[in-house]
């Protein structure tokens, strides 16, 4: 199987609501939102143009981030007030030279809380879970092959 289909068929197999950022220097960065039931935007189009932007990642260079939301929730003091949010799995993966390779929860943390423009560090955002790729896939899996009594 093709690399790319490889990740995109691992990005779909993850159940519940998440977003997939996709970034390239020649396509840029975009967030593709897919569904609990695997639906990808709110166009039909959405779906290629996810298909597009993994491929030019992974033949030429990019990365990919998932924000996988759970049921469990956290409380968050806001500007306007606390607010139960939900806890997000991310974890994500480095792609280029027709491959593609899961980061680890360390890399993937360092990563999150950088600036990208300035190199400083961020705030540690409230209610994440930071995951190696292949944890965050088998996560999944473990929830979703679990035997179901009648």
């Amino acid at each position: 199987m093709k690399p790319v289909l490889q990740l995109f068929d691992q990005i779909m197999a993850l159940k519940g609501f998440r977003q997939v950022t996709v970034a390239t220097s020649y396509l840029g960065a975009r967030t593709y939102d897919v569904s609990e039931d695997g639906v990808i935007g709110y166009d039909a189009a959405h779906r290629d143009s996810l298909l597009e932007h993994l491929q030019e990642a992974v033949e030429n260079v990019g990365g990919v981030v998932v924000r996988q939301f759970q049921a469990e929730k956290v409380l968050v003091m806001m500007p306007v007030g606390p607010r139960l949010l939900p806890i997000k799995h991310i974890f994500g993966v480095r792609a280029g030279q027709g491959q593609w390779t899961g980061l680890s929860r360390e890399d993937v943390r360092a990563a999150h809380m950088t600036d990208s423009v300035t190199g400083k560090a961020l705030k540690l955002e409230k209610g994440v879970r930071f995951l190696d790729w292949s944890a965050g896939v088998a996560a999944t899996l473990l929830t979703t092959n679990v035997p179901k009594r009648d």
